[in-house]
């Protein structure tokens, strides 16, 4: 549809001040592949999708003017190419990035294939705005793990080269750096020192030694708290006021952040990361420094003032720095499960709709092949379908957001209704069911879809995993306690070690016929926690190669058709860990 010799999807910087290619296909360019960082100062181009959200387009003569008056540009013009195209790709009013084609035809895109290009890329950008909000969430997992692996390493007893070295290879997978440096002001606060140098062996050697505040870019990091980003922009004016910067950059360092530690509201040294290559930091890489420094800043400033009692403060701020970081990253999560759930939901209910419609053959102008096909297509989507409720449960949950809907009916009723659902199921491995109905119909209270859905799938799982021509049990039982549910099967069975591991989140047994099933690991958690959420239990008997027999219980109803510890509390139903 659109001709081109190179093809770059890209995503932009936060604060859109960099633009970074995330797949790229076609000519090869040096120094601009995946992860390669480009400011968008740079680039006119990217300054007009951002802000105008328009595409840009270049061919011709008029390619060669702009790309020889854009640096940047300069090494796709020496490759070859002789048009260009970038589109933007906007999600909810938003530029989250740009398509940009590039082709040696200098007429390689005319109105036609620019009105395309605006059209695939409208097309694809909520799905590319959502691959790129799911890869920042795991980088910004990544930087909060590390951060708090930088806790536990900084307030570590073992040999200090042992922490130090330990902290450089974190810190590494967080920003890159050909050097990490961490200066700590000597008690005059005149003088500092270089408490530990980490290089690569591409920049010149620092000195080990005490040098003066004056001079240096920690002076003005002391009087300001404030963070200095050295790069190609910033390096002539930094070189003029300090010597050392202007040194530095004769030694090969192109680019630097120094951060202050900062313990008690007062700067007790510097954290500075440095690299051979140009204009390798964002703000985002600042932020990110920023805080690896407020993460060891109080380990320093301990370890100088309070060496005893180090390690039991380091524990208690390394416990919480865990904490919170950990709570922010389950409601990330939480909110990232319901959103893409919810936005799973729509586009589902118009395939199963439509599915559904090709299958009556209203017109009875589909082949038997073609109406087979559609069932395969109708089976599909309501496996799909239980897959997204299924995490729109789990995402209710894990928030303490699952409703029921009380009231006071049959069980006999809903476990007919039930049988009667799954007959075609067991039919098609030749099994069966025995449903030892009492004589006596049992009332029970509680939410009757919810419980249905709990005896659905205990019933889906002995069907799963019993072989074929086996009879699975259904059986009731009326106590003073209450009214349990049981489900026995003669399948395959459980190990004791995938037993204890049973109601955790996405957990599948090891064994090669449960593998080969359809399945997400979330059924039997969704199960215990709206049990548990009717106030009741659920019990799990199974044996390798002999069956499974599981048990829920109910309590009794109480007033307003409630179980009678429930009548005053509904209890909160939570994943667990």
């Amino acid at each position: 549809m659109v001709p081109f010799d190179r093809i770059v999807v890209s995503e932009f910087s936060e604060d859109k001040s960099e633009i970074i290619p995330r797949f790229v296909n076609g000519m090869v360019v040096e120094d601009a592949g995946v992860g390669t960082r480009l400011r968008t100062s740079q680039d006119e181009v990217f300054e007009r999708v951002v802000n105008q959200k328009r595409h840009f387009f270049h061919h011709g003569a008029a390619y060669q003017k702009y790309a020889e008056r854009v640096p940047v540009e300069r090494p796709r013009l020496a490759a070859g190419f002789r048009s260009l195209l970038s589109v933007p790709l906007i999600s909810q009013g938003n530029v989250a990035g740009a398509i940009t084609f590039r082709a040696t035809d200098p007429d390689a895109f005319g109105a036609h294939q620019i009105e395309l290009a605006l059209q695939i890329a409208n097309q694809i950008a909520g799905a590319v705005a959502t691959s790129i909000q799911y890869a920042k969430l795991e980088r910004e997992i990544t930087v909060r793990e590390a951060l708090v692996e930088i806790g536990r390493v900084v307030s570590s007893t073992a040999e200090p080269q042992v922490i130090y070295q330990r902290f450089a290879t974190i810190v590494k997978t967080i920003v890159a750096a050909d050097r990490i440096v961490i200066s700590l002001l000597l008690d005059d606060r005149e003088r500092f020192r270089h408490e530990f140098i980490w290089e690569t062996g591409r920049l010149a050697p620092v000195a080990v030694e005490i040098f003066e505040v004056s001079g240096f870019p920690i002076e003005e990091i002391i009087r300001t708290k404030s963070s200095m980003l050295l790069s190609s922009e910033t390096g002539a004016e930094l070189a003029k006021r300090f010597p050392a910067v202007k040194s530095a950059i004769s030694d090969g360092v192109f680019s630097s952040v120094m951060v202050p530690l900062i313990a008690s509201g007062e700067v007790i040294g510097a954290l500075r990361v440095s690299s051979a290559a140009e204009d390798v930091y964002s703000q985002n890489d600042v932020e990110k420094i920023e805080r690896i420094g407020a993460q060891i800043a109080g380990a320093f400033a301990s370890s100088q003032a309070h060496a005893q009692t180090l390690k039991a403060e380091q524990a208690r701020m390394t416990a919480e720095a865990e904490k919170r970081e950990l709570e922010v990253l389950e409601e990330q999560r939480i909110q990232f499960l319901s959103t893409v759930s919810h936005e799973l939901k729509t586009p589902l209910t118009s395939l199963t709709a439509f599915a559904d419609i090709l299958g009556k053959n209203l017109e009875s102008n589909l082949t038997d092949r073609q109406l087979q096909q559609v069932q395969v297509l109708q089976r599909s989507a309501r496996r799909l379908d239980v897959l997204v409720d299924d995490l729109l449960d789990v995402s209710r949950i894990d928030a303490g957001r699952l409703a029921l809907d009380w009231s006071e009916f049959v069980l006999d009723g809903l476990l007919d209704e039930i049988v009667g659902e799954f007959t075609p199921v067991f039919r098609e491995k030749r099994q069966n069911i025995d449903w030892a109905r009492k004589d006596k119909s049992i009332t029970i209270c509680g939410d009757r879809v919810r419980i249905a859905q709990v005896v659905t799938n205990l019933l889906s799982n002995a069907a799963k995993y019993s072989s074929l021509e086996q009879t699975v049990y259904l059986s009731t039982d009326s106590h003073s306690e209450g009214t349990t549910i049981t489900i026995r099967d003669k399948g395959i069975g459980m190990s004791s070690e995938d037993q204890e591991k049973l109601f955790t989140p996405f957990f599948r047994a090891s064994d090669s016929v449960t593998q080969s099933e359809p399945g997400t690991g979330l059924g039997l958690v969704i199960v215990k926690s709206i049990v548990e959420h009717h106030g009741g239990n659920i019990s799990f008997d199974s044996e390798q190669g002999v069956g499974t027999s599981v048990s829920v219980s109910f309590p009794n109803c109480g007033s307003a058709g409630r179980p009678d510890h429930m009548a005053s509390k509904r209890p909160i139903a939570k994943i667990p860990d």
